[in-house]
């Protein structure tokens, strides 16, 4: 917009300057000779002449003294923006002349078009842009035949019939050769196979590789390349990043089932863990022996590479001396505990020995006299002798044939010379994995009762296919094969606290750079894997039996099956189904998503979940922990396949088992089934049925009510409005107009016109202190005030406003609360305290009106007198008000609140429902009453100075539909003991202004229902249960990007709260924790530090622990830190969500 404003304005100068230039020039007019332009000084416009006539007929390029110019109906088109020919060529013309200044693309009714210095550039071929995108050109037209590369000032692009093309990838050529494109742009970060029609070939860098011979993949495998190209003739054995393969036709075939070493060391030697393998037997190296020596010592011979421990040396060398020594991983003192007590590789003679000057080579402890430095010299690339330098000879480790090692004088033979390799290489895939005990693959690596906790033990558990027992594993460091190991449930990391002890627990902790979060993988010969702590080289270990229980630790690396387990890859499926209820077969089920395609199935008709036993019978389970409790749910053409995670067997229909998938037609049955303790297992909550001595739930008997009462929200709230409509059936229908515009004149006509609809026809305009009314409208019962669209305006001559706009009851000596009655289509600006009061009346109707600027509340309802029973208040808009927009205190009730306008609330929230009488707190166990069975929908609330919407001691009250956002505190509050409510498909948007707030929070409130709602933006966290939330739902909702003005506090989708109470609280609420709630099938995206947070105890400041809380079926992404945490020191169950990156 901006460019187009200064391009007018330079075209506006440019034809003043021009104009004033012709002004001082005799008028020619009566002169023209015909094809020219000339200016009329009468009206001050160019003409085209012709003959010395003005030709209206002419449309096109014209010239005068000053240049050529675009003319319409002949006369110069100031507004005219494109191209135009004249005999010289075609133009680009900007603001009615010719734009010498443009450069780019241009289109005619010909096509589109290059221009430079604003003539049509027949010799350009090139790309261009114009805001449809970038387009080939070639000898300045549009190409649409071309298909190719070609470059801009930006690189290298894939053109598809003359446009560029975003959606293309693969091969493609140009004068340089063969390169690699993605979404239309040479990538030069691509390496890899690639195709084109003359066959595949290997990419590096974004280029076709004509020097490449290894081994590439692609989705069908492996494959052999020679010169860039697979090689479909080559047959044989082909090695390459120290992974060989068996090669058929090209096809390679990696050897598994074979250890793999690393890396081979080159220059000046340095620390760390090596093989020292024989170069001239490549397949064979130093290894340590069992066999005893009379020093106390085990031989050192040469033996066949099989990855064993005792073949591997921590290589340390002595600045000092510039020597090494060489310490056996396999063997520590016998009264050792930790790996600080050293076994060298020892010559015990110093070298010398009786035949021919050797001496027998064997590992020590570090207290057996003898040479245990070494020195070690690189001959030539990659090739090293190992000696003992004496001042009278020099004897090198010599190996006799490929048995014995011992020590000799220098021969010049092959076997005086090393390598020294790195054991450890990468060897394994990124992905996710389970972890099974090599001797009994149905007990699996987990973390310890599911937990989420750090220094949570690594246990072995019954294999359940759950998400605690799936572990992504990563290779960090490829040169060196360092991986880290992450718990998909937890989050967190395998480690070993940084102990190099013997029989440290091996347990979970919170990411950290430190080397005791990384551990070499190595594939032994058996096709199992050994994990070794890069902290300690010790072995992850079975503490005992392959047995569920059993704990793992570190210890010495012996190669037993206690130190080997199985890893089984996990391809993951779609997800299907959502989790809900559902019905096959005439019965209903409880299916829920564990992620990745796997199922828990709960039959709601036997009470339990169906498993797959070994034998082929259905049983059903009380627990969905096992692997049998688990399904892989497939969708097809004809309906779903319900495959066991644990058998090869199938489920049927009638919840049987076949050995042939069957497809099951089924039913949803979550829009029908609305009874909560029916959609979802709320075992959790069957603990609260015995406490006691907690105020929140002293308030729940004192009400009379019980969880069961609460559960059914849709079914109550479909109930009550039915209710609420059938009680304001009988308000009045006949309308009856007051032609008057006096305030108290119009309070008499209300009197002698009840049992009708009083509909104004004229603005009322009041003041007060007029024959003792105060200048309020008084409704009486039976009747209804109608604004028609009229307003409150004040009189003139009056500046003090009334207390009071409209109230719903008369005065008369006291008031008398009205029934039957309400107030519609009513406009005021004027700064009421309220601009319309409810003591108490019943079966009321406010609806439609515009309530600006009360200095307290727009609609307050207050039971002053008593309670209001029955009411409407709908279609409202009210702005700017000094405390709650629309206010209910007290025990109110079957009230619909529905689809009002609320900004610029000043109170404590634009809609605010509480059981406080005239704002004075109490303890909660005290809340004896409170405004209940209350619908609050379609609203729209928006920039209040407190909440969007605060509930205090409120009791089911059904929130839906509502729009609440961009408030300074929270958008929805359920504080001071709010029983059953119903919170549900709400949006809650960039509340939390005044920072680190949540945008829905539960303050000492149990059975609480949140579902289905929409919660981003907002400052710090989403939903948020605090000090005290017991039982509370939280199912379905969507939480996204709740982290812009964290104050220092943590962030997260659901954050769970033990929160001390605060002083001036104490005594009136609880900071017991918040527990037993149920968290379920929740989407957290976006910047938040946490998907789930359960936060650490608060017991030192008035607050609590939160414990029993059921975290499952939720699903996490971006989430910084981790999906889900659980810091308190209590247990909670944390499992079974799903972490999607």
């Amino acid at each position: 917009m901006k460019k187009a404003v200064q391009k007018m304005c330079a075209a506006f100068i440019a034809a003043f300057v021009f104009a004033l230039c012709l002004f001082a020039k005799p008028n020619t007019a009566q002169a023209a000779g015909g094809g020219w332009l000339y200016l009329n000084p009468g009206d001050n416009t160019w003409y085209y002449y012709v003959d010395g006539v003005v030709d209206t007929s002419y449309t096109g390029l014209a010239q005068n003294d000053f240049g050529w110019w675009y003319v319409s109906n002949g006369t110069i088109d100031w507004n005219y923006t494109g191209m135009a020919a004249n005999e010289f060529g075609w133009w680009y013309v900007s603001g009615g002349t010719i734009d010498w200044n443009y450069t780019g693309m241009a289109a005619n009714d010909f096509g589109w078009w290059y221009i430079t210095n604003g003539v049509l550039d027949w010799n350009y071929t090139g790309m261009a842009a114009n805001d449809f995108g970038w387009w080939y050109m070639t000898n300045g037209a549009l190409d649409w035949n071309y298909t190719g590369m070609a470059a801009n000032d930006f690189g290298w692009w894939y053109i598809t019939n003359g446009a560029l093309d975003w959606n293309y990838t693969g091969m493609a050529a140009n004068d340089f050769g063969w390169w690699y494109m993605t979404n239309g742009a040479l990538n030069w970060n691509y390496t890899g196979m690639a195709a084109n029609d003359f066959g595949w070939w290997y990419i590096t860098n974004g280029a076709l590789d004509l020097s490449f011979h290894g081994i590439g993949s692609n989705a069908y495998g492996y494959w052999y390349y020679n010169n860039g190209v697979i090689d479909f003739n080559f047959n044989g054995e082909f090695t390459f990043n120290g992974m060989t393969y068996d090669v058929t036709g090209g096809f390679a075939v990696p050897r598994e089932d074979i250890f793999r070493v690393g890396n081979a060391a080159t220059g000046e030697l340095t620390g760390g863990v090596y093989m020292i393998r024989s170069n001239s037997n490549p397949n064979y190296a130093l290894t340590v022996e069992e066999s005893a020596t009379a020093e106390g010592g085990y031989n050192l011979v040469m033996s066949k590479i099989t990855g064993a421990n005792s073949q591997k040396f921590l290589v340390v060398k002595d600045e000092a001396s510039s020597t090494y020594c060489f310490m056996s991983l396999a063997y520590i003192d016998a009264n050792g505990d930790d790996a600080s007590h050293k076994w060298l590789i020892n010559s015990y003679n110093h070298g010398w020995g009786t035949n021919a000057f050797t001496d027998n080579v064997q590992v020590t402890s570090d207290s057996v006299n003898g040479t245990k430095n070494w020195t070690v010299t690189e001959t030539s690339a990659g090739v090293y002798t190992i000696a003992i330098a004496r001042t009278d000879y020099t004897f090198y480790m010599t190996s006799e044939d490929n048995s014995n090692v011992g020590t000799a004088l220098w021969s010049n033979a092959g076997t005086q010379t090393f390598n020294f390799v790195s054991p450890y290489t990468q060897i394994l895939a990124d992905g996710a994995y389970t972890i099974a005990a090599s001797d009994n693959t149905a007990a699996m690596l987990s973390a310890k009762d599911a937990s989420v906790k750090d220094d949570t033990p690594m246990t072995l558990a019954d294999a359940s296919e759950g998400s605690e027992q799936l572990f992504y594993i990563n290779c960090i460091d490829s040169s060196k094969g360092l991986y880290k190991i992450k718990n998909a449930n937890s989050q967190r990391f395998v480690y070993t606290k940084g102990s190099i002890s013997i029989g440290t627990a091996v347990m979970q902790a919170q990411g950290t750079d430190n080397i005791d979060q990384t551990w070499y993988i190595q594939k032994n010969t058996n096709g199992t894997y050994s994990f070794i702590s890069a902290n300690s080289y010790q072995y992850l270990t079975l503490s005992g039996a392959a047995a569920f229980g059993t704990s793992l630790q570190q210890a010495i690396g012996h190669d037993t099956s206690a130190q080997r387990f199985v890893l089984t890859p996990k391809s993951f499926g779609q997800e299907s189904l959502t989790t809900g209820i559902y019905s096959f077969g005439n019965n209903n089920y409880r299916i829920s998503s564990l992620g990745n395609g796997v199922y828990t199935v709960y039959s709601l008709t036997q009470n339990g979940f169906c498993a797959a036993n070994g034998n082929g019978s259905m049983y059903f389970a009380a627990s969905s922990d096992a692997a049998e409790a688990k399904w892989l749910v497939t969708k097809t053409s004809d309906g779903y396949v319900f495959q066991s995670a644990a058998h090869q067997t199938y489920m049927t229909s009638d919840a049987g088992l076949s050995s042939n998938a069957e497809n099951i037609s089924i039913s949803d049955l979550n829009a029908s089934v609305t009874d909560y303790s029916v959609k979802y297992d709320l075992s959790a909550l069957n603990a609260l049925d015995s406490l006691n001595g907690i105020q929140v739930i002293s308030r729940l008997h004192t009400l009379g009510l019980s969880r069961s009462d609460l559960m059914n929200p849709e079914a109550n709230m479909t109930s009550l409005n039915t209710n609420i409509q059938s009680a304001l059936s009988g308000l009045p229908t006949q309308t009856v107009q007051y032609t008057g515009t006096d305030v108290d004149d119009l309070n008499q006509f209300l009197q002698n016109n009840t049992g009708k609809i009083v509909q104004l026809t004229q603005d009322i305009q009041v003041y007060k202190n007029t024959n003792g009314s105060f200048g309020i409208i008084m409704v009486p019962s039976d009747t209804i005030l109608d604004g028609n669209g009229h307003r409150l305006v004040m009189k003139a001559g009056y500046t003090e406003a009334p207390d009071v706009g409209v109230v719903l009851y008369v005065y008369k000596d006291g008031v008398i609360p009205s029934t039957n009655c309400g107030v519609k289509n009513l406009s005021t600006d004027i700064p009421y305290v309220n601009s319309i009061n409810v003591f108490s009346a019943d079966n009321i109707l406010i609806e439609n009106n515009t309530l600006n600027n009360a200095t307290k509340s727009g609609i307050m309802i207050s039971d002053e007198y008593g309670s209001t029973v029955n009411g409407i208040i709908r279609g409202n808009t009210i702005n700017n008000v000094g405390d709650d927009a629309i206010a209910v205190y007290g025990n109110h009730s079957n009230l619909l609140i529905d689809s009002n306008r609320i900004s610029g609330a000043k109170g404590f929230a634009g809609i605010a429902i509480s059981c406080l009488q005239n704002g004075q707190q109490i303890r909660v166990d005290n809340e004896t009453t409170g405004p209940h069975d209350i619908i609050v929908t379609g609203n729209v609330v928006s920039g209040c100075s407190g909440e969007a919407l605060y509930c205090i001691g409120s009791y089911k009250t059904y929130i839906t539909y509502n729009t609440l956002r961009d408030s300074i505190l929270e958008g929805v509050c359920l504080d001071s003991g709010c029983i059953g409510n119903y919170f549900a498909h709400n949006e809650v948007v960039n509340n939390g202004i005044a920072g680190g707030l949540p945008g829905v929070s539960i303050d000492n409130g149990i059975y609480n229902i949140v579902d289905s709602n929409n919660v981003y933006n907002n400052s710090c966290s989403g939903i948020k249960l605090v000090r005290t939330g017991l039982g509370n739902i939280i199912v379905n909702n969507i939480c996204t990007d709740n982290a812009y003005n964290q104050m220092g506090a943590k962030s997260s989708g659901i954050d769970i709260e033990p929160l001390a109470v605060e002083t001036e609280n104490l005594g009136y609420i609880d900071g017991l924790g918040s527990n037993w709630n149920v968290v379920l099938n929740n989407t957290v995206t976006g910047s938040h530090d946490f998907g789930v947070f359960i936060a650490d105890d608060d017991t030192a400041n008035n607050g609590g622990s939160s414990c029993e809380n059921v975290i499952m079926y939720n699903k996490f992404s971006s989430a910084y830190t981790f999906g889900a945490a659980d810091f308190s020191s209590m247990s909670s169950t944390v499992k079974n969500n799903i972490t999607l990156n």
